[in-house]
């Protein structure tokens, strides 16, 4: 019954939070065709409303700006699953299963192979306001399509086969897929020094529910009611920009965590069971999407003499140790640096060459337990071009960028021991679905199949992932 009425209440929630600011796009690929090109540097460099994400206060290093942009995103991503061995499945007790058989699950052990695509189109703006020493800005990234037309919420243990029984990946995906919306304001506070505050807001939801079930052996007949309160989650962007002279600045960025919650109550009724402590009975719901983690940006920014070579390099410090996953279990992830270097060459017809490498490692451990979380180190090159064009005095800018994203090979393998622990909340290596100890009640003796090691843990006994992902696109900037 639980598991009808909260798939019930999840798709109401999707349903009514459809369209709202979820995780950032930025934190893969950059915002707009410059940063993009750039190997997703910009905390000191950055020189249009793309400041608005890298570096609020870098919003001082230009004009006021207006610009728009369209990404095309391809990813080719692959699971691999190692053949499962004989003798681990969850077998057919009758009625003294402790757990679904092997035999009943409603899909096949399987990982990720479907190739995906999506187009996003930013836009953003900077202005003075007509002022000297004070910049806003404001940055949305707009989903236009994806070829998933959902991202559902998964388990990444053995709690998995009951759902879509597949092991795929945990940080790519729907977690960077969303529409964003951002605002930030930069002052400048003396010659050489600028800071700057922004924010970007996701959506909460608690929804307490009122269920009403006249026949507990019709379940796809219920009365609902549902009590819908939204609020909102607000991710604070800060930072600092130092310019000790023409030729270099030195900018530092940080951004706190955010996620979207949606938590929920359910009371329900049955016919039949009042008067028992059965009734009324509660149901809880807690799912956690789309989590973004804190960062701080280091950021050196080099400029030449003559002002046509540009070498920038971005240290980013991510802490996934916080991370949660969509239920709320923290994980044991590990804090990332992750070094990007950019260079930029100035034509002197107005054109520009852009070229960037940035390396970004994994911050998930070797899942030799009971986890199947799925990431890789990713190898990003970029290059792509400006091509500016006076008119009337302004300058339009159109430009573009393509980055590959090569995703080390990896692969894991679970850990065999001589006992096994029962699967527990709290468990953290391979555990047993079935007691050794449980007792056939004819017998009265141990049954023989629940010896051993019984797992449905579609990441036993192992699994490998890799692949490539192309984004590339266009952006057209007016500074004014």
């Amino acid at each position: 019954m639980s598991v009808i009425l909260l798939t019930l209440i999840v798709h109401c929630l999707c349903t009514c939070l459809i369209g709202t600011c979820l995780a950032s796009p930025f934190e893969l690929y950059g915002v707009g065709s410059k940063g993009s090109a750039l190997a997703n540097t910009g905390s000191a460099s950055a020189s249009d409303y793309s400041a608005v994400y890298y570096n609020p206060a870098a919003l001082l290093n230009s004009k006021s700006s207006l610009g728009m942009g369209l990404s095309y995103t391809f990813k080719d991503l692959e699971v691999k699953l190692s053949p499962r061995p004989m003798g681990y499945n969850i077998p057919d007790l009758g009625a003294s299963s402790p757990a679904v058989p092997s035999a009943f699950e409603l899909r096949t052990r399987s990982g990720q192979t479907q190739a995906t695509h999506s187009f996003t189109m930013i836009t953003g703006l900077s202005s003075n306001l007509g002022t000297q020493n004070l910049r806003v800005g404001f940055l949305l990234s707009l989903p236009v399509y994806h070829s998933i037309d959902s991202y559902p919420s998964r388990f990444a243990d053995e709690r998995e086969r009951l759902f879509s029984n597949q092991v795929s990946f945990s940080l790519l995906g729907g977690r960077v897929e969303h529409f964003v919306a951002q605002v930030a304001a930069a002052y400048q506070l003396g010659d050489w020094l600028a800071v700057g505050i922004g924010a970007s807001v996701a959506p909460e939801a608690f929804t307490r529910n009122f269920i009403y079930m006249n026949d507990a052996a019709r379940q796809d007949e219920v009365d609902l009611n549902i009590g819908l309160q939204t609020s909102t989650r607000w991710r604070l962007n800060a930072g600092l920009l130092v310019t000790p002279n023409q030729r270099f600045k030195l900018g530092m960025n940080y951004r706190d965590e955010q996620y979207m919650v949606i938590r929920g109550l359910n009371e329900v009724q049955v016919r039949g069971l009042q008067g028992s402590d059965s009734y009324p009975f509660e149901q809880s719901l807690y799912i956690i999407t789309d989590y973004s983690p804190r960062q701080f940006t280091y950021a050196l920014n080099y400029l030449s003499q003559n002002q046509d070579h540009s070498l920038s390099l971005d240290l980013v410090y991510t802490l996934w140790s916080d991370y949660l996953d969509a239920h709320g279990e923290e994980v044991d992830f590990t804090d990332i640096w992750s070094p990007r270097l950019a260079y930029e060459y100035q034509m002197l017809n107005g054109q520009a060459a852009r070229f960037g490498i940035q390396w970004s490692p994994s911050p998930i451990p070797e899942q030799d337990g009971r986890s199947n979380y799925v990431d890789n180190d990713r190898l990003v090159l970029s290059v792509g071009s400006g091509h500016e064009i006076e008119i009337q005095g302004k300058s339009l800018s159109l430009s573009w960028h393509i980055q590959f994203h090569g995703l080390v090979g990896r692969s894991h393998q679970k850990t065999l021991k001589t006992d096994y622990e029962l699967c527990q909340s709290d468990t953290q290596s391979l555990c047993d679905e079935v007691d050794d100890n449980l007792t056939d009640p004819n017998t009265q003796t141990p049954y023989p199949e629940a010896q051993g090691l019984q797992t449905g843990n579609p990441g036993f006994p192992g699994y490998s992932h890799g692949g490539l992902i192309i984004q590339t696109g266009v952006e057209v900037t007016w500074r004014f």
